[in-house]
């Protein structure tokens, strides 16, 4: 709360001091006095943090400082890629790499020992542990991995913390395509003038 006298109504701008850091604050920074009193009721800060101050002003009158306050890691909001989408693999194949999936907070932080659920959507295949529904602890840096054992036709899994979902997909090579024909004709010993490619392709 700013207060800019008994019956004001002038605007107060309400800014952070982030100590050196990159931090931003969001929400309604510019509030309308109403009875010498602005109140400022969606303010947020997007990063974890400690030595955060509030500077509230006007105009006319010079910024003053809140006491220091921390930020914290918020609970987990939101599920991002990392790596391991749409890799390619034999049916009943493990891909060769892993998921990996990042928690992050409403801020955007990563969530340390956030939980993600991988949970087969199509296909059949399964997890490392042999079921397809698996619940990973994310790692200090928000990070958590699942090895995916495919099976058939379409591919999707989805990785699912707090109310978010992101889907990831895989394909399985179904069939054989040569993209590339060898040399009308060739001499024996001697090797191909064009090199012959076969190139593994899903069911689509």
């Amino acid at each position: 709360i700013a207060v800019t006298g008994p019956t004001s109504t002038s605007n107060v701008t309400m800014a952070l001091n982030a100590d050196g850091g990159t931090a931003a604050l969001s929400g309604s920074l510019t509030v309308a006095g109403t009875g010498g009193i602005a109140t400022f009721t969606d303010l947020s800060v997007n990063l974890a943090g400690t030595n955060y101050r509030l500077a509230a002003s006007t105009a006319s009158i010079a910024a003053v400082s809140s006491i220091t306050f921390s930020v914290g890691i918020g609970a987990a909001a939101a599920v991002v890629l990392v790596s391991g989408n749409e890799q390619g693999a034999l049916q009943g194949e493990f891909l060769s790499q892993p998921l990996v999936v990042r928690v992050r907070d409403l801020g955007g932080n990563p969530v340390a020992s956030g939980l993600v659920t991988f949970a087969v959507d199509s296909g059949g295949g399964f997890f490392g542990d042999e079921s397809d529904t698996t619940q990973v602890t994310a790692d200090e840096n928000g990070l958590a991995s699942v090895q995916w054992h495919v099976g058939t036709g379409q591919q999707r899994v989805a990785a699912i913390a707090g109310t978010d979902t992101l889907y990831l997909r895989a394909y399985v090579a179904q069939r054989v395509v040569l993209i590339t024909e060898p040399p009308s004709s060739t001499q024996s010993g001697v090797p191909f003038t064009t090199s012959p490619r076969a190139q593994l392709m899903d069911s689509a």
